[in-house]
């Protein structure tokens, strides 16, 4: 029977990545605290961030 060699995490450990992320820790300090790979860290970034939040702050400000 064959095995997967991949971890599968839930979706609240992945939100939670993304929101430490998205409050200013790199995603290299997150791969080596949490164990878990670029690609898979980069792809929850992208998959849970809101247009709003990958806006920069100086747009929000504008937009105001």
């Amino acid at each position: 029977m064959a095995t997967n060699n991949y971890n599968k995490y839930d979706e609240d450990f992945k939100k939670s990545l993304v929101s430490l992320h998205q409050n200013g820790k790199t995603q290299t300090q997150l791969c080596k605290e949490y164990g878990v790979s670029q690609s898979a860290l980069g792809k929850w970034v992208k998959q849970y961030s809101t247009v709003e939040n990958a806006m920069p702050s100086w747009r929000k400000k504008t937009l105001s």
